[in-house]
């Protein structure tokens, strides 16, 4: 199974320039070559001086077997801690659907998930069958 690293943000508009407050909410999917799937949700927040200066951040993380279950929750969390409801929902969209399109590809190259060895047994096979 290929591994997912997919990412979402969300956050104040101009938050980042000198003079503002910024608050963003990021979220990264991940799955691991065994099929587990892992959400974390990072909120954070501050000034821009030139340079970002954090005054807080929380996080959470959820975890299960299926992208859905553990979209599901990383939300629980992420509302159980307070973390900006309407920033989570486009970051998670955002990482969701980038995602979807990794699944989509890995599937169209089945081949791309195999070790060297299998590739080779596999090519192997094709050559006695012609």
């Amino acid at each position: 199974m290929k591994a997912i690293n997919a990412t979402g943000s969300a956050g104040k508009a101009y938050g980042h320039v000198p003079g503002h407050q910024y608050h963003d909410v990021d979220v990264t999917i991940r799955r691991t070559r065994n099929g587990c799937w892992t959400v974390e949700i990072l909120e954070t927040w501050g000034s821009a001086q030139g340079y970002d200066e954090e005054h807080g951040r929380k996080k959470v993380i959820g975890r299960d077997d299926s992208l859905e279950s553990a979209v599901r929750d990383a939300r629980q969390r992420a509302t159980s801690a307070d973390i900006d409801p309407d920033y989570t929902d486009e970051a998670v969209s955002e990482a969701e659907s980038e995602a979807a399109e990794e699944i989509e590809a890995a599937e169209e190259a089945p081949l791309s998930d195999l070790t060297t060895e299998a590739l080779e047994t596999e090519l192997a096979h094709r050559k006695a069958a012609k």
